[in-house]
């Protein structure tokens, strides 16, 4: 096995900073390819739908991430250096306790008998 890589906590997944806004998936299964088998690369969009020069690629196993973190981490590609590392695990989202839940509204009369209708209870705008 590698010798343990300090840029996160290990997993098969990991994340590429700096790439070229050209970049295709195709590229980076292409690239990390050559390094280890991967099972996943999609490129992250911006919310114009535009790349935002970051991916994240999965690995077959941990090995493979830790091999491509250790030999393209600042790597020079397309006249960038490369950030790698091991993505981040996304934080689990609280629940909330059984007993914190709101109350049900109440639910609204809808269409009620005009003589049900207090009278001074009607505002005038």
């Amino acid at each position: 096995m590698l010798e343990q890589v300090s840029k996160g906590e290990p997993s098969d997944t990991i994340y590429v900073s700096n790439l070229p806004w050209e970049t295709s998936d195709s590229d980076l299964v292409e690239l990390f390819g050559s390094i280890a088998t991967v099972s996943k690369a999609e490129l992250q969009y911006d919310n114009t739908d535009r790349p935002s020069g970051n991916a994240v690629v999965q690995f077959a196993d941990e090995d493979g991430a830790a091999t491509a973190i250790a030999q393209l981490d600042n790597y020079e590609y397309g006249r960038r250096n490369l950030g790698v590392s091991y993505a981040k695990k996304p934080e689990p989202v609280p629940s909330a306790p059984v007993d914190a839940v709101a109350p049900a509204a109440e639910e609204p009369v809808v269409n009620a008998p005009v003589d049900d209708i207090d009278q001074d209870q009607i505002i005038e705008e």
